[in-house]
């Protein structure tokens, strides 16, 4: 996207989506960007369904926004992926296990195509973390 627009295009179009997403999502939720045009959602205590739902919302809205007038909808892909938190795991474990399947779950979803959500349950985790 930078090569395309610039970098101030990709600038401002992430703070727009910052701002939607932001603005989007529960009081608890957090909302950061991760990468250059990757923004990462944390949503505790939320069932995969639940997750699927919101990421959906996110999806139409912004649906809406485009990097220049004349661009398409900007492109979409959602990687999702549930933490596994249990007494005997190590919390830098969990944390390091759920982005490690959040990433694999993104790149799932970019190699599927446009507009895709991809999850990785946490049943895939279990014996990862143990």
């Amino acid at each position: 996207m930078v090569r395309e627009f610039g970098e101030q295009a990709v600038e401002a179009t992430m703070r727009q989506i910052g701002q939607l997403f932001a603005g989007n999502i529960r009081q608890n939720d957090l909302a950061f960007r991760y990468e250059t045009t990757t923004v990462a959602i944390i949503l505790g205590e939320t069932t995969e369904k639940e997750a699927v739902l919101a990421v959906e919302k996110l999806q139409r809205l912004m649906g809406e926004l485009r990097a220049s007038e004349k661009q398409p909808a900007l492109p979409f892909a959602a990687g999702l992926a549930e933490a596994v938190i249990h007494q005997n795991f190590d919390s830098v474990d969990i944390v390091t296990e759920v982005i490690n399947r959040a990433e694999q779950a993104l790149q799932n979803a970019i190699a599927a195509g446009a507009n895709q959500i991809t999850v990785l349950s946490a049943s895939s985790a279990a014996a990862a973390v143990a």
